[in-house]
């Protein structure tokens, strides 16, 4: 396919977007929040840490690790849905590799800028107009967002009832306010009055873009909910398997709600914008979650930390090989 103006216009360089301030600052931020959580523990706590991190499970982490990249098959058959609600059709693996590619730049770089280069790779190789391709990934957003806060919520009341704890209650309250965020959005958006009102304030190309983007939330979510639902279902199903697994690799056997809990506690306070993938926030604020089941808070952050190496680092070290690999080849 013909590359035009447009298109070398719109390429995004991933160097430029990893070294930049931004970038410096979310590590910086990152290394703060992990000084501060290290002063809580002790050299016995780290020793502790050493050695629960020796005595792994090595075949139920493999399991683990397996399972993490099998949820990707759900993800890109969602996306594939997605897409093709907005008239837009593109292979399995097309899905898979945008989606992988997509999760291994947020893992990289600050800001989910991998949405962005999600809707840069399906302009460049399917021609799709770049507001079309991020509604499509606000509406997959959204529809993570809701399924994380609901299971969640659900988890919470199931786990504490009313009387949850204080770090859990803002979690709860964090949620609460993006998911209502997000629904008022999308209702506002649905609505063609006010959708209109919104595409008046704009002009030119910016009113181009702003209604492609519209048109890529609501079109990507007008049918096939039994299937978004499904596949939806599918990928957080993989999730808290990889988190049972990884759990269970290091001999602690937690409850499905506990596992389920805390995997969406994560992904919430990972979704935080105060460093890449939250990084340190997650790994301090989950482990003191964990706390919460009695479990010992060097066992705790081990888990965690097993857990972040499988859907974090795993990501963004196979991310930059394809991403060279792909480069290379073309």
């Amino acid at each position: 396919m013909r590359r035009d103006k447009e298109t070398d216009a719109g390429e995004i360089s991933l160097g430029r977007a990893f070294l930049n301030w931004k970038t410096v600052v979310a590590l910086i931020v990152a290394g703060l929040i992990v000084y501060a959580f290290s002063r809580w523990f002790g050299k016995e706590d780290l020793v502790r840490l050493r050695g629960y991190l020796h005595g792994i499970n090595p075949g139920l982490f493999a399991l683990g690790f397996l399972v993490h990249y099998v949820a990707y098959l759900f993800l890109g058959l969602r996306y594939t849905l997605l897409l093709k609600n907005c008239g837009v059709k593109i292979s399995l693996w097309q899905g898979i590799l945008t989606c992988f590619m997509g999760a291994a730049t947020n893992a990289a770089v600050p800001g989910q800028v991998g949405d962005l280069y999600r809707a840069y790779l399906l302009r460049r190789h399917l021609n799709v107009h770049v507001g079309q391709g991020l509604g499509a990934n606000m509406a997959e957003r959204i529809l993570d967002f809701a399924f994380v806060f609901g299971l969640f919520f659900i988890m919470s009341w199931v786990l504490f009832g009313r009387g949850s704890d204080a770090l859990v209650s803002r979690l709860l309250e964090l949620g609460l306010y993006m998911l209502g965020a997000a629904v008022l959005v999308l209702v506002l958006l649905l609505v063609h009055p006010t959708r209109r009102l919104v595409l008046s304030i704009f002009r030119g190309k910016v009113r181009e873009f702003v209604g492609k983007f519209i048109d890529g939330i609501t079109g990507s979510m007008q049918r096939n909910w039994e299937w978004l639902i499904a596949t939806s279902a599918g990928v957080w199903a993989m999730e808290s398997l990889r988190f049972y697994f990884v759990s269970n690799a290091l001999g602690v056997h937690m409850t499905i709600p506990q596992i389920i809990f805390t995997v969406m506690a994560t992904t919430l306070l990972a979704s935080v914008p105060v460093s890449i993938s939250g990084l340190g926030l997650v790994e301090g604020s989950a482990t003191a979650l964990l706390t919460i089941f009695r479990i010992d808070a060097a066992l705790g952050l081990a888990i965690i930390i097993v857990d972040r190496l499988i859907s974090f680092v795993s990501v963004a070290v196979f991310g930059l090989a394809a991403f060279i690999f792909f480069k290379r080849a073309s």
